[in-house]
């Protein structure tokens, strides 16, 4: 029997819907698939919702001066420079009116459920490197001063040593200026200075209470060798410059309890750094 012409043309497009079903069937299920991964393995959890809130984050802060920090595939960091606006907390505690916002990485994963960050053996042990773009520093040197003083120990105290349940009675950040040397040139400034510092502080090792914000990007705590939040030593180097066009100080960074990983970290990423004033348009 022949099939009259229309005939053909119905099975044509009955055929095209159905491979169309079967393909929406497919993305479903593979977006469903990501979803309960990302719940339950914190390694996919970490690289797909940490980008994203930093992008949401650079977006609302739009900081006059942006930081194009590498990351050197020679080194185990997390591979994404991820940033955070602070919402006034550093203002409020120390009585001043900037803008900060804060450039950071720390330890890649080593296994599907935690950061490095959290292995104490490593050396990426309670580990960060990135930067500090402060807005509204004021021409006041011995405030800017201040401020290089006072933004890594806020950052690392109330940021992330109280978010991770460690008691106020045990914050400690005390940094020991060891170095200095100015006329450090990057990204084509030569009026950096640069600091090298040690740092007593509490490390990251605590036993889990539950679930906490900052498992979304270090992961899920191994249980501690000794006590929680045991006092460490880190090493620490520090690059900073004011930009009076912009009223606006810099401050990279990296901090580790391994002098030679600072090194490292100092040679391949931050004097690798670039500056530019922030054009982009975030209004979209």
């Amino acid at each position: 029997m022949q099939v009259k012409p229309y005939r053909k043309i119905f099975y044509k497009r009955d055929n095209k819907n159905r491979r169309r079903v079967k393909r929406l069937k497919i993305a479903g299920t593979l977006f469903v698939i990501v979803i309960l991964l990302m719940g339950s393995v914190p390694l996919i959890r970490a690289s797909v919702l940490m980008p994203i809130a930093s992008a949401y984050e650079l977006k609302q802060a739009s900081p006059t001066m942006h930081l194009e920090i590498p990351r050197s595939d020679l080194l185990s960091w997390f591979p994404h420079m991820l940033v955070y606006q602070d919402k006034g907390g550093y203002n409020n505690q120390f009585k001043t009116s900037v803008d900060l916002t804060i450039y950071y990485t720390f330890g890649a994963f080593d296994t599907l459920t935690t950061s490095r960050f959290y292995d104490e053996k490593s050396p990426y042990y309670s580990a960060f490197y990135g930067g500090y773009v402060v807005e509204h520093a004021g021409e006041d040197l011995i405030e800017r001063q201040r401020m290089i003083e006072t933004i890594p120990s806020y950052d690392y105290q109330y940021l992330i040593l109280r978010d991770l349940g460690c008691p106020d009675a045990l914050l400690t950040f005390k940094p020991k200026v060891m170095e200095m040397a100015e006329g450090i040139d990057i990204s084509g400034y030569s009026d950096w200075t640069r600091y090298d510092i040690e740092i007593t502080t509490r490390g990251s090792a605590h036993e889990r209470q539950g679930f906490i914000r900052h498992d979304l990007q270090f992961g899920t705590p191994p249980p501690p060798i000794g006590k929680a939040f045991p006092e460490v030593r880190l090493y620490g180097r520090l690059y900073a410059r004011y930009a009076p066009a912009e009223d606006t100080l810099l401050i990279l960074y990296v901090i580790a309890p391994s002098e030679q990983l600072v090194l490292d970290t100092d040679r391949e990423s931050l004097l690798k750094t670039v500056v530019t004033p922030n054009t982009r348009d975030y209004s979209d």
